[in-house]
């Protein structure tokens, strides 16, 4: 068996949920590789036989799998590493970065194993988890200069990402107002969501297609809110889509909007 231990990173840098594994755990990593994912089809021959007409085509979710070389002092040192890594997954939706690149990788784990290595203190350790492959949340900022003559004003900006995502809005307002929103939905459709009985000023309110939500709130952090979601005649939540994308504001007068944030994660297949 080889011995002696030794604290020499191999591996490229991995944050999982800002912490670095190789700091906390010793956890070097040795591979990272996306996994194929399934896909589920029904096809038919055409009636010239010269083609294939599609039925359905779902493509399933990817896998993220990760290989590591996991040590410690002593065995029972190495041991504790292994079950803290490991445990860093477990019940828990965990962002993963790699030093490679800017993509981030939204994760939950589907299985893991564990077997002691040749090399003394040392365990080898595979993740393998479901993941979705993303960039860093863009935030797109307008401030109230856009809003001061016009009662309509439109936006286009650009997403980088190949597949739908969910697009949050989020609206300061200055006054009693109301307002539509006009983007896409969910369903591919053009979506006009009107807001009313808007009257609290220098409010938060947010239109939240990334994760299912309408609130208002004091501050932008939204660390505390209420649920507003009757305040609208909302039916589908507002996505981005791949390329150029447009989102025009109506308002009943001028002023009253004071900024507007949209926020979105480009997203990929692999």
């Amino acid at each position: 068996m080889i011995s002696q231990y030794q604290e020499i990173q191999l591996g490229q840098n991995v944050i999982v949920n800002g912490i670095n594994v190789y700091d906390e755990f010793d956890a070097d990593l040795i591979t990272a590789a996306t996994l194929p994912p399934q896909i589920d089809k029904s096809i038919y021959k055409s009636l010239g036989k010269h083609k294939y007409n599609i039925n359905t085509f779902n493509v399933g979710g990817n896998s993220l799998e990760l290989m590591f070389y996991v040590g410690g002092h002593t065995y029972q040192e190495a041991q504790l590493n292994v079950n803290k890594l490991i445990q860093e997954f477990i019940d828990n939706v965990v962002i993963i970065k790699l030093d490679e690149s800017d993509f981030e990788y939204v994760c939950v784990i589907d299985s893991y194993k564990s077997e002691y290595t040749d090399v003394e203190f040392y365990y080898l350790v595979t993740i393998i988890a479901s993941a979705i492959k993303r960039l860093p949340l863009v935030k797109l900022d307008y401030g109230s200069t856009y809003f001061t003559e016009n009662t309509e004003v439109e936006f286009t900006f650009n997403n980088s990402g190949v597949i739908n995502s969910g697009l949050d809005i989020i609206v300061r307002f200055g006054g009693d107002t109301s307002f539509t929103v006009n983007c896409k939905g969910k369903t591919g459709k053009t979506n006009l969501i009107n807001f009313t009985n808007i009257s609290s000023s220098n409010y938060y309110y947010k239109i939240g297609g990334l994760d299912g939500v309408v609130h208002r709130a004091g501050n932008v952090a939204f660390s505390t809110f209420i649920n507003v979601f009757l305040n609208t005649n909302l039916i589908d939540f507002p996505i981005v889509k791949p390329g150029d994308n447009t989102v025009k504001f109506i308002q009943n007068s001028t002023g009253k909007i004071k900024s507007v944030s949209l926020q979105f994660y480009p997203t990929f297949v692999i």
